[in-house]
């Protein structure tokens, strides 16, 4: 019984520890009510996921790893309610990095990122796969970010605007279009307040090395503060905030209301 008490454990809570070594009260006290028939196995399991701290494992390994995002209530009870039904979090976790929420938003990062929307489901699976198996979406903004194809398009740039590339310019490529993305992925589910405190508590600094470091935000932190800061600044009903991706023309816009 004990055995299939730190499955349940490592099952509910995402861990693989579960052991005499770290849950020997919780294991002591469910042996305990199971033995007198105050519960059953399954009751106590689903107490498990009802336990509070549930929700920031919920929150944390689904929705702030898969979706960049954290988690409504109406999230929380979706992941129980699979829960109950059998289901371990790392299904769920697996089941949610090729839903629909996260393939629109690698296919996003794709289009940002290269300038190409992904050819099949093929494209994106890679990304997918390290998602579901602990990866976080913002690994693969990176990941897309340092692609071939993005460093075409980034040596393309250079080479059209400054008449040369270099590595050192790729690099600055590459780290400017994972804070443009990455900030983008943030503002998008962004309310109205969470745009201005944004924009409140930014500070701009400037980098260190070549003409694009020292005038591009350093981190995609940064680039949250330089577009919200854009964003409550602007006058009028509706706020519309342009992602252009500098190496490639192309444009995803996102409007508020003010």
């Amino acid at each position: 019984m004990a055995g299939a008490l730190f499955t349940m454990i490592n099952g509910v809570q995402d861990r693989n520890n579960a052991s005499d070594a770290y849950d020997t009260p919780y294991k002591n006290a469910a042996m305990d009510a199971l033995g007198r028939k105050e519960t059953s196995f399954l009751q106590n399991r689903n107490n498990l996921i009802d336990f509070y701290g549930e929700k920031a494992v919920i929150n944390d390994k689904i929705y702030e790893t898969i979706h960049d995002r954290t988690a409504s209530g109406g999230d929380i009870s979706f992941v129980r309610n699979k829960m109950y039904s059998g289901y371990t979090i790392q299904q769920v976790i697996h089941e949610e990095a090729y839903s629909p929420e996260a393939t629109a938003a690698l296919t996003t990062v794709t289009k940002m990122a290269t300038g190409q929307t992904p050819s099949d489901a093929t494209t994106l699976q890679p990304y997918q796969d390290a998602m579901a198996n602990g990866g976080s979406l913002n690994d693969a903004i990176y990941q897309i970010a340092h692609s071939d194809k993005a460093k075409t398009i980034i040596n393309n740039f250079s080479n059209n605007n400054f008449g040369f590339s270099s590595s050192d310019l790729t690099k600055t490529g590459q780290s400017l279009l994972t804070g443009i993305v990455q900030a983008y992925q943030s503002v998008k589910n962004y309310t109205l307040d969470q745009l201005q405190a944004a924009a409140s508590n930014y500070n701009p600094s400037l980098g260190n090395g070549l003409l694009l470091d020292k005038i591009m935000p350093t981190t995609w932190q940064g680039w949250v503060g330089t577009v919200t800061l854009r964003t409550v600044s602007s006058s009028g009903k509706n706020w519309t905030i342009d992602f252009k991706n500098p190496l490639n023309n192309g444009v995803k816009k996102i409007k508020f209301s003010k």
